[in-house]
């Protein structure tokens, strides 16, 4: 994890693209033989990175989904019976809003911190996307 930590500090102050290894590897106190024994180069970290972070969500999302019978409390909130065929594009439209969003987040370079994304998403399916911005 200290390259994790180690990419996220430097990626904060300049574009991936001008990280070095060597900069990275001295930021996470470990040799660039340690580095080069569990990633192929910078973009398989970060590869790594967006993988924990995608993770992170899909975890966050599915406790959301799991609590109170989400499916049901989701249709019975959009007022669609389950067995209206419009259901399944309406909740598939909500999914891949979400992907859109984790998308935004990532071409933003992660610029709100993972727990207020998460929030932020929570909010918006459970609650509705007008409630979550007010």
């Amino acid at each position: 994890m200290a390259f994790v930590e180690a990419l996220c500090r430097l990626g904060k102050r300049k574009p991936i693209e001008k990280i070095t290894i060597k900069e990275l590897t001295d930021k996470a106190g470990y040799s660039r033989a340690t580095f080069y024994q569990h990633f192929e180069d910078i973009y398989a970290l970060l590869d790594f990175v967006e993988s924990i972070v995608i993770e992170r969500i899909k975890a966050n999302f599915l406790n959301i989904i799991e609590r109170d019978n989400f499916t049901e409390t989701f249709i019975d909130k959009l007022k669609l019976p389950s067995s209206d065929p419009t259901t399944d594009y309406i909740i598939e439209l909500y999914f891949n809003t979400v992907l859109r969003a984790l998308g935004l987040w990532i071409e933003r370079k992660r610029d709100l911190p993972l727990e207020v994304l998460s929030k932020l998403i929570g909010r918006a399916l459970s609650e509705g996307l007008i409630i979550a911005v007010g």
